[in-house]
């Protein structure tokens, strides 16, 4: 579907697009300011292209890569984990819940 838009847009460099794409660019900026992925879309600070940021963010924090790490991280989480005993609020129904 993605493509198939992609095909009907014709000026991906109209006037309106590049303002929209500054603009979108921005917000981007601010929701990831200070977080990992804001290294990710740095390289795009020039050309303000939201576009390219965003693919660039998906591809680095859900591309096939990434996920396979964090699965692999959260797999050794679950191994190593283990019951310390009651304390303020937690039990062991809520351990295993």
């Amino acid at each position: 579907m993605d493509a198939e838009l992609l095909k009907d847009m014709t000026d991906l460099r109209s006037a309106e697009y590049l303002l929209d794409s500054a603009m979108c660019y921005a917000e981007l900026k601010i929701i990831t300011q200070n977080t990992p992925a804001e290294t990710c879309i740095n390289e795009f600070r020039k050309t303000r292209d939201f576009r390219a940021a965003y693919l660039k963010l998906k591809l680095t924090f859900l591309g096939p890569g990434f996920t396979q790490r964090r699965a692999g991280q959260l797999e050794e989480e679950l191994r190593t984990l283990k019951y310390k005993g009651e304390f303020k609020g937690n039990n062991f129904q809520t351990y295993i819940a």
